[in-house]
């Protein structure tokens, strides 16, 4: 008896999993832990950009970055919990990120306010 209401759980369980019913978005501790093990400093590449206060047009390119399906349209850093995947980027908090209500996903690249203690402000921007 227990292990045909075992069976009886698991199914749809399994079921909601495999359908992507369930949504499992990356943690802000894992993506810190995540750039701190790629030993990247965003320090030896901000000279070479623009800072913000003079930012430049610059292009959002697709880079297989990923959002979470439901997401205000808008700029976010990198930390920010709708960003679900950085794609080709090095490092997720230095970045900014476009998100759309699908899911959709393109990348701007380094911008110092989220590079900043500041970056919570841009969920969403």
């Amino acid at each position: 008896m227990q292990l045909i209401k075992l069976t009886l759980f698991a199914i749809p369980l399994f079921t909601a999993v495999s359908a992507g019913v369930v949504d499992i978005s990356p943690s802000f501790e894992f993506k810190l832990k995540n750039d701190a093990d790629a030993g990247k400093s965003a320090e030896s590449r901000r000279g070479l950009l623009v800072e913000e206060g003079h930012l430049e047009k610059r292009a959002c390119t697709k880079n297989g970055c990923k959002c979470k399906v439901g997401s205000v349209q808008g700029q976010y850093c990198g930390y920010c919990n709708q960003v679900t995947s950085k794609g080709s980027a090095a490092l997720w908090g230095e970045n900014s990120f476009e998100c759309n209500s699908s899911g959709g996903c393109c990348f701007y690249g380094y911008t110092a306010h989220c590079d900043s203690s500041s970056w919570p402000t841009w969920c969403p921007r």
